[in-house]
């Protein structure tokens, strides 16, 4: 029941009885999805849509038209459709079992008909042979008569079922591979009729073998009562040993001397099983010094000095950018090398099993529902309860858009923290307002640049500030960026850390943002974090940067020098990573043994040649 064949009619079940996204996923991944030849289709770049589309919408499924105001990509709606069009001789109805059969065999039919094989191939084998048995399944559920099948309509679903229950009962004859050395249990050797046997591994504790001792049924009671005992073991063995040997006019017995870890490995008991002349000799043999040699075994590829794989080496030839987003200077100060395969290489990773949202897409959202209610009027009328029906009202329309009407449980509990945080935020927008705080306006819908001259070439840095205020009294400047963890965020500590008695920044965020409303960094700004968890109800959510003037001078000489070593392209070795869950872990090989000694090889010559 693990042929091609029969994967592609058990996702095609899962996928018209479910209907999830997860069923979707599963059927549009089966490698013969790529047959379909009705569309043109690249099946690799829409599965990648696929993966975006779920972790951005989290859809309970996957049917167009898709649910939520958001547009998906062009890719994505033909996979959908093409899998549409692929079961839509199969979709929605319940019909007698014999007639399940023709549209089944259809559906089968039309992945494979275009496919050319190779009969030599062993790959191409195999698939005839599935084919020609899921052919012969399908024609004995059309030989159900007539009469027993009207007695219950099935869905395609439960047909699929009792084809796969049928297919699990049955044999598949491995093809002819032409000659080679067939590979048996030890219970089949004595009734395979094979001229030459050579059986490996006769030793004690192999043969025979071991009964796992148990406190409650020792080896005694286990022989009152018939089961299964050291004797029975003992006698069943030397049975079937004995009987290799009558039956087959050639057999040859391995037996190792010592194990892989060093340690030495006696003989099989059968094999001292023999009078005594027999013993003494079989004993001077196996334990004697000497050992005879069967010469130099040839091997493929010599061994080298050392392990010559590590991560690949940074591509000198890669075009490198003139403008970065604020949060890059964190990734290249955390580790250059995953800022190269992150923004120079732009790779990323997209998981194929989403059931709630990241934290990363939590974040997201409530940034954007704050960011639509600060263009509305009702921003600056400071009144709580207005302000808080309003971020609900754009909560819930946000929601819609997003993930449609039908959430996911995980996704619907996690709304409504978000509507915690939100009531949190009203709470202290108005407190604000009545401080004399004013959000300028000029910053709430445009993004902010910082324009550097790095060594008389340009260098563009850009970020969208969450909120820019000026106090109407002191005429003070605020930059505040909002937060959604559960835990406080500092900004010393999330900007800078203290590495041998030397303090270092680590992220230059907030920096960044001030010399982006004043670029001279002449006006008084001030600089914080606004922490939006649920948990502090008493607690200012304000938390502020207490730097001076000559450390944030300092932050911005920091940014010019990540910008010199970028264009240097600094960007080796990778660093150890922060996070156990880091998505380029194994191509840095993290985890790997001796990944320090494997990051200072050469640069492997596979490389090299490239």
């Amino acid at each position: 029941a693990s042929s091609r064949p029969l994967q592609v009619l058990r996702a095609i079940g899962e996928y018209l009885s479910v209907g999830d996204a997860e069923s979707v996923a599963a059927l549009a991944r089966l490698p013969d999805l790529d047959r379909i030849t009705a569309m043109d289709l690249s099946w690799t770049s829409s599965l990648a849509d696929l993966d975006r589309y779920r972790r951005e919408h989290l859809p309970r499924a996957l049917r167009l038209p898709l649910p939520g105001a958001a547009e998906p990509t062009q890719g994505l709606s033909r996979l959908i459709a093409a899998l549409a069009q692929m079961t839509s001789r199969l979709e929605g109805k319940v019909q007698p079992i014999n007639e399940w059969a023709e549209p089944l065999a259809d559906t089968v039919l039309s992945l494979y008909e275009s496919l050319e094989f190779n009969p030599p191939m062993p790959e191409d084998q195999d698939l005839l042979q599935s084919l020609k048995e899921t052919g012969a399944l399908l024609r004995d559920m059309a030989r159900v008569r007539p009469e027993l099948a009207r007695r219950q309509e099935v869905s395609v679903a439960d047909a699929v079922r009792v084809i796969l229950r049928l297919a699990a009962t049955k044999t598949v004859p491995e093809a002819d591979r032409g000659p080679a050395i067939e590979l048996l249990d030890w219970f089949e050797i004595p009734v395979d009729d094979a001229p030459v046997k050579v059986i490996v591994g006769v030793n004690e504790g192999s043969v025979p073998e071991p009964i796992a001792g148990d406190p409650f049924l020792p080896d005694t009671l286990r022989q009152r009562l018939g089961l299964a005992s050291s004797k029975s073991r003992y006698a069943r063995d030397a049975f079937y040993l004995q009987a290799t040997l009558c039956s087959t006019p050639n057999v040859f017995l391995i037996v190792g001397r010592t194990a892989s870890d060093g340690q030495p490995t006696p003989p099989s008991r059968l094999l001292l099983a023999c009078d005594d002349r027999t013993l003494v000799r079989r004993a001077r043999r196996f334990f004697s010094q000497r050992v005879e040699s069967g010469g130099a075994v040839l091997v493929l590829y010599e061994p080298g000095d050392y392990v010559q794989f590590c991560p690949p080496r940074p591509d000198p030839n890669a075009p490198l950018p003139d403008s970065l987003p604020v949060t890059a200077f964190r990734d290249y100060l955390t580790c250059p090398y995953r800022f190269y395969l992150k923004h120079i290489l732009r790779l990323e990773s997209l998981q194929d099993r989403v059931e709630e949202l990241d934290p990363p897409s939590f974040g997201s959202i409530v940034h954007q529902v704050i960011s639509i209610f600060s263009r509305r009027p009702v921003a600056r009328s400071g009144d709580l309860l207005y302000s808080w029906r309003e971020l609900d009202t754009i909560l819930q329309e946000t929601t819609k858009q997003l993930f449609g009407t039908k959430l996911l449980t995980a996704v619907d509990l996690q709304i409504e923290h978000i509507r915690r945080r939100l009531r949190r935020f009203a709470k202290w927008h108005c407190e604000r307002i009545g401080e004399g705080w004013q959000m300028l306006p000029e910053w709430v819908e445009r993004p902010g640049v910082l324009k550097l001259d790095v060594d008389g070439k340009p260098f563009e840095i850009t970020g969208r500030i969450d909120r820019v205020e000026r106090n109407a009294v002191t005429g003070q400047i605020a930059v505040l960026d909002y937060k959604t963890s559960d835990t406080e965020r500092d900004p010393e500590k999330a900007h800078r850390r203290t590495v041998n008695g030397v303090t270092v920044w680590t992220d230059l965020q907030l920096p960044l943002y001030r010399y982006m409303v004043d670029a001279g960094g002449s006006a008084d700004v001030l600089l914080a974090f606004v922490s939006l968890d649920a948990q502090r109800e008493t607690n200012t959510p304000l938390h502020e940067a207490k730097w001076t003037r000559e450390e944030l001078s300092e932050a911005l000489e920091c940014a010019y020098q990540v910008v010199r070593d970028i264009r240097q392209r600094r960007f080796w070795p990778p660093s150890k990573p922060e996070r156990e869950d880091d998505e380029f872990a194994a191509i840095c090989m993290d985890r790997v043994p001796r990944r320090d000694t494997m990051l200072s090889n050469p640069t492997p010559p596979w490389e090299l040649a490239s």
